[in-house]
């Protein structure tokens, strides 16, 4: 099963944190066996792609990006089936 999770609304990240840098999205997933991945998208285009290889996968932000300047949607999009435990966003300033 594919879905799109709207970070932004999810985390909270409202006009508060104008201007703080995403740095980096780390997933826990407790897998299904089955192949999936996930897909980290700034505003609707792929910033950075992994396989879920394991309980923790990290996807990357290339460069400085702040939100609120850079950054209107930040979404995660997983697919295949797996179950998603946490999902922390790391933020800098």
């Amino acid at each position: 099963m594919d879905e799109t999770l709207p970070l932004r609304q999810m985390m909270a990240l409202d006009n508060s944190y104008w201007g703080y840098y995403v740095d980096r999205v780390e997933v826990r997933v407790r897998s299904t066996g089955r192949y999936a991945d996930l897909r980290l998208l700034i505003n609707g285009w792929p910033e950075d792609q992994t396989p879920i290889v394991g309980y923790l996968n990290t996807l990357s932000v290339r460069g400085y990006k702040a939100i609120g300047r850079d950054i209107e949607r930040l979404q995660l999009e997983v697919r295949g089936a797996q179950f998603i435990e946490s999902i922390t966003v790391y933020l800098s300033r």
